[in-house]
């Protein structure tokens, strides 16, 4: 809607002004409907944003946001701190991680995201990097001379694949990503703005979205030329793809190979690993177009050969001390668009799993998802798991880091992980497009609530997540400082790192009401708070807990309330691993 939405505080409609645009407004400014100040108070909270983030160049700023600023080395060591925090060991028994170098002098690298850096989800998800680093290229960098990599994917996902920035270079065939010239005017004329880019790979393009910062906008016409040179890791038959909401074309060593005028363009060739070729994208934007949005809207994609198979992974396996199987799904399975159409992992990967580890004893498994899978076909056949989400750009340098023992994985699990299907609630299992509309038959019931509520016993709880170390909890005090008008209840507790290595534990607070007058969850998270600790180290941990940790909504009072009651404080490191408990009286 137009006024509602004006009247009710939103700023700004993305991607497009479908309902907020010149048509639509003029009228209800003309007719007294919508006041200037309205319009010009969001226009304000626009240009502060802007301001904010450098990006209005007529104004003096002291840091104007730049590709190199979005490139630069501080900014990739936040990407890498922040992947490295969010991966989750979800097993290791025998200690198989970290990786003892000392002992192992082979690995085999198998799977479908070994070699591809599955930084973003699907949909409004992607915000695609510069540049990106996958894990069998991040081992390769870090264990170069020490131990001997044998890359088998065993499975690759059958579909292009955006062709990833560790295999395009500049021109000159050393330095990485392309040369990317962009020009006013749909043909190629005038001076251009270069710049590099990692990827081809605008998918989500908008009036406003330009892929390199120095580019002035993709409002008028425009054109673009990226040129450079295409690695190709293994000989065999390529398939390239180019997708295009505008005439686009595609050259290989100097040959037009792709012309598209819209949508999507193919071409199989046969290239020799480890030579590189020439490489061109022409790409004619008509500019932004108020029907169908998209000033950008091009990626070059690619299929490698298909001369992955089980069997090539199972003998890389059987010869190699170690073997790591990089499996999970992609953004074309996982989008805000859309659900996943089962918890299994895709693509046949569960088999892959159950015979490479059936070969090799010292099998590690890196889930790269957005979601939970099903993993009772193979769990108990490996000995470690770890959990790396859509770890961003440096996704490969985060997981290798965490292989081979620089960093203390330290993530907590913020979903559940089923055992199998069924252990899904009935109103997830029966779910139908109609559902969420209808009826939402869960209730508070989500997720962990679930499960610890009717003592279904999950794979992998919320909120938990192994280290290379642990810890200990002890000494939970509890201080009631509530009185009529407020509620504040004091925790304090100790952690103590008793192990050998530095790392993090996530201490998680969970209220549970002894007999409350409405069905409540069994227990309910209210507070967390993450400490880093040396080998030896004890903290002290405060906690605040105000009257919103004990409130509930009561439909009938259509208000919410604090029941006169007594509550269990939980203190644990998972919804289903409690150290310590407590009692208050409100």
């Amino acid at each position: 809607s137009t006024l509602p939405t004006i009247s009710n505080g939103l700023d700004l409609e993305m991607p497009t002004g479908r309902y907020l645009n010149d048509s639509t407004i003029m009228p209800l400014l003309k007719s007294g409907k919508v006041s200037e100040s309205t319009i010009d108070d969001k226009v304000e909270s626009i240009l502060n944003t802007e301001y904010r983030l450098g990006l209005l160049p007529e104004l003096k700023h002291p840091q104007k946001l730049t590709d190199s600023l979005i490139n630069a080395p501080e900014t990739r060591t936040v990407a890498l701190q922040t992947a490295r925090e969010a991966i989750v060991l979800l097993k290791n028994e025998h200690n198989q991680l970290p990786i003892d170098q000392s002992k192992v002098k082979s690995i085999a690298v198998i799977g479908p995201n070994a070699a591809f850096a599955r930084a973003v989800g699907g949909g409004s998800a992607e915000v695609h990097p510069v540049f990106t680093v996958s894990p069998l290229e991040a081992l390769r960098n870090e264990l170069k001379g020490k131990v001997a990599i044998n890359y088998a994917p065993g499975i690759l996902f059958d579909y292009p694949q955006p062709v990833e920035a560790s295999y395009l270079y500049q021109p000159d065939g050393n330095t990485p990503g392309l040369k990317a010239e962009f020009f006013n005017g749909r043909d190629f004329s005038g001076k251009a703005v270069v710049e590099t880019a990692g990827q081809i790979d605008y998918r989500q393009g908008s009036a406003e979205q330009t892929p390199i910062m120095g580019f002035p906008d993709t409002k008028s016409p425009f054109s673009i030329r990226w040129t450079g040179k295409i690695l190709a890791p293994s000989s065999g038959n390529y398939v390239f793809a180019l997708r295009s909401a505008a005439p686009a074309a595609f050259y290989l060593n100097g040959k037009e190979v792709i012309d598209v005028q819209h949508r999507y363009g193919r071409y199989e060739v046969q290239l020799t690993g480890g030579e590189k070729y020439d490489i061109e994208v022409d790409y004619h934007g008509r500019g932004y177009d108020p029907d169908n949005g998209h000033g950008l809207s091009v990626s070059l994609d690619w299929k490698q050969p298909n001369n992955a198979n089980i069997q090539n992974a199972v003998r890389a396996a059987a010869k190699s001390d170690l073997a790591i199987v990089f499996a999970g799904t992609s953004d074309r399975f996982e989008s805000e668009g859309r659900d996943r159409e089962s918890l299994e992992l895709p693509d046949n990967q569960n088999e892959l799993i159950k015979q490479v580890a059936r070969a090799n004893k010292h099998t590690v498994v890196v889930l790269t998802t957005g979601a939970p899978v099903t993993v009772d076909k193979w769990i108990n056949n490996v000995p470690a798991v770890l959990e790396s989400w859509f770890d961003g750009e440096e996704i490969g340098n985060a997981i290798t880091d965490v292989l081979l023992g620089n960093y203390n994985p330290s993530g907590k699990l913020p979903i559940t992980f089923p055992q199998s299907w069924e252990q899904e609630p009935p109103s997830i299992r029966d779910y139908t497009t109609h559902d969420s509309v209808e009826s939402y038959s869960e209730g508070i019931f989500v997720g962990y609530r679930y499960f610890d509520t009717y003592n279904v016993k999950p794979q992998f709880p919320f909120g938990y997540g192994l280290s290379y170390t642990t810890f200990s909890f002890k000494d939970l005090k509890v201080t009631n400082n509530s009185n009529a008008e407020n509620k504040e209840v004091n925790l304090s507790f100790v952690i103590k790192n008793t192990g050998s290595r530095k790392g993090a534990e996530v201490a998680q607070v969970y209220i549970h009401e002894v007999n409350p007058k409405l069905k409540r969850p069994e227990k309910e998270l209210k507070s967390f708070v993450r400490v880093e600790l040396n080998p030896g180290e004890s903290q002290t941990v405060n906690i605040k807990l105000d009257g919103d940790a004990f409130h509930y909504y009561n439909p009938d009072l259509k208000k919410w309330v604090i029941d006169e009651s007594d509550f269990d404080i939980l203190v644990g490191n998972s919804s289903r691993d409690i150290k310590l408990t407590g009692k208050v009286k409100l």
